[in-house]
């Protein structure tokens, strides 16, 4: 009988380990990127995009609004939660239908699909210092179209935690406990491709930043802001504004 009992509380504590395991995973998996229906987010975004070799150079400042909106399960029984995406150029205007993006969890990753490229945006367990292949699931070699022109978008990216304990002040709203990452961080004389993101819990993308820029700027040019002397590519920053 003492055996029989042994082994019973044996088994509960397997069984409670796991199910906390679980329970953790999945704990993780919705704190930063947290997805349910008709919840929404809001971003101002301000883009400067280099067009003509720099010699024009178009400034764009937008409100962004994502909001889930339905879902359907995949061959695969994954739930896909569908996101849509609409601009005003101020808040006193209506939203416009831009397009809908994807997201869903596979296993231990957390992908979206924007402009039918899947992202992986978040892989598990999340802990600094963690490096993944965000683009594992296209071909990041092809150029992208910015303003008009080919630009080798993807060039050096590799996903990398910096920080699972970060703080951001926007618009006077202090967010903390922030996930911070690297998408990437490469640099020369004659290219910039710097991207980053920050993850709030229970909230989600809460803002964003790109350097994608060339030049052919080569003497007296480094010291020089990308700003001043981009050519081809963007400047992009979106931060949360409202959600709910």
């Amino acid at each position: 009988m003492r055996r029989i009992l042994t082994l019973w509380v044996v088994l509960m504590v397997v069984l409670g380990c796991s199910q906390n395991d679980s329970n953790t995973s999945s704990f993780e998996k919705s704190r930063f990127f947290p997805l349910s229906l008709n919840s929404y987010i809001d971003y101002q975004v301000n883009e400067l995009v280099f067009r003509s070799e720099g010699s024009i150079r178009d400034t764009f400042s937008y409100q962004l609004r994502e909001e889930i909106s339905d879902t359907y399960i995949n061959g695969l029984g994954e739930t896909i939660y569908l996101i849509d995406r609409s601009t005003r150029s101020t808040e006193t205007q209506s939203w416009n239908y831009l397009n809908t993006a994807q997201a869903y969890i596979s296993e231990n990753l957390i992908i979206r699909v924007d402009d039918n490229i899947p992202f992986v945006k978040l892989e598990m367990p999340i802990r600094s210092g963690q490096q993944w292949n965000g683009n594992q699931f296209f071909d990041a070699e092809g150029g992208q179209i910015i303003g008009g022109e080919s630009i080798d978008y993807f060039k050096e990216w590799n996903y990398e935690v910096l920080s699972d304990d970060s703080s951001l002040t926007i618009k006077d709203e202090k967010f903390s406990s922030l996930l911070e990452i690297s998408l990437a961080d490469h640099e020369n004389k004659i290219e910039i491709r710097k991207a980053k993101e920050w993850y709030a819990p229970n909230i989600g993308l809460i803002k964003k930043t790109l350097y994608i820029v060339d030049t052919q700027c080569f003497n007296n040019c480094e010291n020089t802001p990308w700003e001043v002397k981009g050519e081809k590519g963007h400047i992009y920053t979106q931060e949360i504004i409202n959600y709910n």
